[in-house]
C-alpha cells in the first residue's frame, strides 16, 4: 500500500466530489481509492499507446504515395509494437529503452524522400534522441 498527499485547486475537490455522485453505483462507500483508479484508468485507455493499439492484426497501410509527412494510425501502431513503446535508439553503451516523451522519428527524413507510409521508415525516439538524429541527418 503507498499514501497520496497533495493540495490541489477548489476545482480538483469539485470533480473529485462530481466523479463520486457519477460512480456511487459502482462504488456505494465512494472511496477516493476507487475513484482515482477508475479515474486512471479512464486516462490511461484513452491515452496510453499499449492499451489503444489493438493487439497485430492485418493493418490498412496505404498503397499509394503520401502527399503528406502524417504517419497513419496503422503504421504508428505496428512502429509503437515492434519498439516495444520505447525509444530504439542505439548508441555506444546499447539501446536507450527510455519510456517517457517518445516521438515517431522518419529514419530517412520527409525532407530527404523518406516516406511516412513504411514501418521501416519510422521509429520510436525519445525527444533527446529525435533531435540529436535530426541535427545529425539536417544539420
Amino acid at each position: 500500500m503507498v499514501q497520496f498527499s497533495f493540495t490541489a485547486a477548489e476545482s480538483v475537490l469539485l470533480g473529485v466530489e462530481r466523479a463520486k455522485e457519477l460512480l456511487r453505483h459502482k462504488y456505494p462507500f465512494a472511496r477516493l481509492e476507487d475513484i482515482f483508479a477508475e479515474a486512471l484508468k479512464a486516462l490511461l485507455e484513452r491515452i496510453d499507446p499499449d492499451r489503444r493499439h489493438p493487439p497485430a492484426r492485418a493493418a490498412a497501410i496505404p498503397a499509394q504515395a503520401p502527399k503528406t509527412r502524417n504517419i497513419p494510425a496503422a503504421v504508428k501502431a505496428e512502429v509503437w509494437r515492434r519498439d516495444a513503446g520505447a525509444c530504439a535508439f542505439v548508441g555506444p553503451a546499447g539501446r536507450c529503452g527510455t519510456r517517457a516523451f517518445l516521438e515517431y522519428d522518419h529514419v530517412v527524413p520527409w525532407a530527404l524522400g523518406g516516406t511516412p507510409d513504411d514501418p521501416g521508415n519510422i521509429r520510436l525516439l525519445c525527444r533527446a534522441h529525435n533531435r540529436c538524429e535530426a541535427r545529425r541527418v539536417l544539420g
